[in-house]
């Protein structure tokens, strides 16, 4: 069940913003974990850890094109410094302002 909702939050927030979120299995895992731990629901949880996210990339996608992320458990460990990151690798990788397909060396 609260993997079914981790999920769900995934694809809502997908459709709210135009950028496509998924969990890997160790995100969905952690998840589950701290849900549990927190005694909170997924929706609320995920609502928490991920309030900042659709400023973060849509900076990115705007910047680089790209609009798929793949969150794993480190991003469900410490949110912010796993978009604060991929930010950075962006900068540094030289994607910002370049074509599309640039993105591709970045995770």
């Amino acid at each position: 069940m609260l993997e079914a909702d981790a999920r769900e939050f995934a694809e809502k927030f997908s459709k709210d913003h135009g950028i496509e979120i998924s969990f890997d299995e160790s995100a969905i895992r952690r998840l589950v974990e701290r849900a549990q731990a927190e005694r909170m629901t997924m929706t609320d949880l995920c609502a928490h850890l991920f309030k900042d996210y659709q400023f973060g990339l849509s900076l990115i996608k705007k910047n680089t094109a790209k609009t798929q992320f793949v969150l794993n458990a480190a991003a469900i460990d410490a949110p912010d410094k796993f978009l604060s990151d991929l930010v950075v690798a962006i900068v540094l990788s030289g994607c910002i302002g370049e074509k599309p397909d640039c993105h591709r060396s970045v995770r």
